[in-house]
């Protein structure tokens, strides 16, 4: 298992304290608390009790008697031992963890095991919206913590492209548009197709008329069947709404591994149902749907696997894809993960239980990670739903407004379409993980873009100053020479422990499928570096100093790249 510097520290200072205490209790070691100024913090309180003792006068005996190599002091206070690091011993410690790895933050913990990451979602013949945002970058930067510790990741689209969904679309497309049509407008006429036919439909049953719900069911029943026709508009409007996902995932930098449909499960998903009928795990019900219970799972309501005239769900076709994921690659993974948004959190709940029913996921972890919606503030001032009447519904039109913010942003500056291009992106995915997940996010644009707060541009800016600065003194930013200064890097102590904790970073934030810790991270490490810049003068260093300086600035830079990386933002060359 791959090691950094704080983790063999940590040890370290834990078995020296079970010695000292003659005591196997495993104590926990926890960053301080900034207003003591110490780097870590061991609470006594726990043990002390086990051992009868006063955790205060506990503390300050211990502070006496621990002798470590890498620690300037200890000191006891209110029931915690406070521990200060020697910056020098930090920078030699993170001098050898980045010369030993080829990526700083990687492990080896993931190796040889793989992981499914569901995500993005898109609906056949919809244009890609505001509302597949989040599944996308909070899925895409899942998958890239995943890699980073190892794992084999595959990362499957999973459209829908059946349902009820899709003999809408068939009737509206019949009824409402046409081959020029198509041509020209593309998803986006797809989804103007969508739209007013299901207003159509809705028009239909409030005066108690049927007849386009009969043909959305019969055009759905055809699919099914694999008739010629049904089956030649799913791959027309399959071949039109993946052209425009796949443009629109280019700009965004994410890269899918597979693109199974929904409609490739479709078939299994039916058999499955039969089988389970058979086994006698489902009931046929008197009007002809199938239900598994999963009351024995603490989950009343049966999941539904087939309607009464026999049509498939996502239930039918998610068991089914949970099945090809499970049994047809070189390795059973060990999680899958699905990021799809909260509404459907009771539809996953009854997928798993269902799973564990059939005993299909003993050695496989199914984990759900729900998101909030994303919102903005209308004319009162009041958060709501991002919706099209705010001209940005589509992802297309977001990432236009976007690019409009960056370029003021850069107040008139000469940079690239490519730099501006940056920005923008990055702007909108580090506004996507400013937040816990499970949290909505607000799209404010003045925030988004500001330079000063916690930002996209702001994090980026310190890349670039790093940058210029190494540019200045001719020095190249990808050579890691060696660090071979005795400098004390006392000015240095603050930047430095907020390197050594990156590692620790990336762990947290997979184990938790919480990306966001991330971005707080990079945020920090931006903050702390500013702080920095105020204390020294890099340029006009001693030469000395200006070595173990220049080779921080290239670590720092590294870190942050890494970190943003993760989140799939980009620095850009200039700002």
């Amino acid at each position: 298992m791959t090691s950094y510097f704080l983790d063999r520290l940590t040890q370290q200072l834990k078995d020296e304290l079970k010695k000292v205490l003659n005591s196997s209790t495993e104590l926990e070691v926890i960053e301080a608390h900034p207003k003591t100024g110490a780097d870590l913090a061991v609470p006594l309180f726990n043990i002390a009790k086990e051992l009868s003792q006063n955790p205060n006068e506990l503390a300050t005996k211990l502070s006496q008697e621990l002798e470590l190599s890498s620690v300037k002091k200890i000191e006891p206070a209110s029931g915690f031992l406070n521990v200060w690091l020697k910056p020098a011993h930090i920078a030699q410690e993170l001098n050898l963890d980045i010369r030993q790895h080829s990526t700083y933050g990687e492990s080896e913990e993931g190796k040889g095991k793989l992981v499914f990451v569901d995500y993005i979602g898109l609906n056949m013949a919809k244009p890609f919206s505001v509302g597949h945002l989040r599944p996308t970058l909070q899925g895409q930067s899942l998958i890239n913590l995943h890699r980073l510790l190892g794992y084999e990741v595959i990362g499957d689209t999973h459209i829908g492209d059946s349902g009820t969904p899709f003999g809408i679309w068939v009737v509206g497309f019949r009824l409402l548009s046409s081959e020029e049509k198509l041509a020209e407008g593309g998803a986006y006429e797809l989804g103007r197709v969508y739209s007013e036919t299901k207003a159509l439909m809705k028009e239909e049953e409030e005066v108690g008329n049927t007849k386009l719900k009969t043909e959305v069911a019969e055009w759905l029943r055809r699919l099914e069947a694999e008739d010629p026709e049904t089956i030649s508009y799913q791959k027309r409007f399959n071949q039109v709404t993946q052209a425009h996902m796949f443009e629109i995932l280019e700009e965004l930098g994410i890269h899918p591994d597979e693109n199974l449909a929904e409609s490739f499960f479709l078939k299994r998903g039916k058999e499955i149902s039969k089988e389970l009928v058979e086994s006698g795990t489902a009931i046929k019900q008197e009007d002809g749907s199938i239900i598994v219970s999963l009351e024995e799972l603490s989950i009343e309501t049966p999941i539904l696997l087939e309607k009464s005239d026999g049509s498939a769900l996502y239930a039918t076709t998610d068991i089914a894809t949970l099945e090809h994921r499970l049994n047809n690659y070189s390795k059973k993974p060990v999680k899958i993960i699905y990021s799809v948004d909260i509404q459907q959190r009771f539809h996953f709940q009854q997928v798993f239980a269902l799973a564990t029913k059939l005993n299909w996921v003993n050695d496989t972890e199914l984990y759900h990670a729900w998101f909030g919606q994303i919102q903005e503030t209308n004319e009162d001032g009041k958060r709501q739903k991002m919706s099209s009447r705010q001209g940005a519904m589509y992802i297309r039109d977001l990432i236009d407004r976007a690019l409009e913010f960056a370029t003021k942003t850069v107040g008139g500056r000469e940079l690239s379409f490519e730099d501006i291009h940056k920005i923008a992106i990055g702007a909108i995915k580090f506004n996507d993980f400013a937040q816990d997940r499970k949290t909505s996010i607000l799209f404010d644009w003045d925030r988004m873009f500001s330079l000063q707060g916690f930002s996209g541009p702001f994090v980026q800016y310190a890349g670039v100053r790093i940058k210029s600065i190494l540019q200045k003194l001719n020095e190249d930013i990808r050579d890691n020479r060696e660090l071979s200064t005795d400098y004390d890097f006392q000015k240095e102590s603050a930047l430095l422990l907020k390197l050594s904790q990156y590692p620790a970073v990336v762990k947290s934030s997979a184990e938790k499928y919480e990306p966001h810790h991330l971005a707080t991270y990079a945020f920090e490490l931006a903050q702390e570096l500013n702080r920095y810049y105020e204390d020294v003068n890099i340029v006009n260093s001693e030469e000395q100093e200006k070595e173990a300086r220049v080779w921080l600035l290239k670590i720092t830079y590294q870190v942050l790249e890494s970190s943003l990386g993760v989140l799939g933002i980009q620095i850009p060359s200039k700002m």
